[in-house]
């Protein structure tokens, strides 16, 4: 039984510029090699990376989601070279039951 609940946070890259998007996709292995180097800083973590050319999403129910999802963060803008164009994008964050919808 899970005590935390599942957190979410999405990022819409349907306004981002088509070089942006490009830069942000993710192949199956580039997802892992992902998911395992912010591991290798973070140590274990629950923590899935959904991603297509629309949107990326970051599941975790860790109690400090946030620790998590920064660690994504920060290896998405080292993948584009900056955190501005990041940085515009429209998020959404959301928990529980509205995680799932």
């Amino acid at each position: 039984m899970m005590k935390e609940p599942v957190r979410l946070l999405a990022i819409d890259l349907r306004k981002a510029a088509p070089a942006l998007r490009e830069a942000l996709q993710m192949t199956p292995a580039e997802l892992d090699e992902l998911v395992q180097r912010v591991r290798s800083f973070e140590g274990r973590l629950d923590l899935v990376i959904v991603t297509d050319r629309t949107r990326i999403e970051l599941y975790s129910t860790e109690p400090n989601h946030k620790k998590a999802f920064r660690a994504v963060l920060r290896e998405l803008i080292a993948r584009i070279g900056g955190r501005d164009a990041l940085g515009d994008l429209p998020t959404l964050e959301a928990s529980g039951s509205a995680a799932a919808e």
